[in-house]
């Protein structure tokens, strides 16, 4: 599906990319920031219910 959408869709969204890999890397970089603090936030609001703080 990524590969179709790079492919066909992509050329009009994005420029021209020649290091594919770079961007996966940039990808998967901020997805798991985004997630760390996704699950933190999750965490967080689950010790202050159970009035662990």
């Amino acid at each position: 599906m990524l590969k179709f959408f790079l492919k066909y869709i992509g050329p009009f969204f994005l420029p021209p990319i020649k290091n594919l890999k770079r961007l996966y890397i940039f990808i998967l970089f901020f997805a798991n920031i985004f997630l760390f603090f996704y699950f933190l936030q999750i965490f967080f609001i689950l010790l202050y219910k159970k009035n662990f703080i």
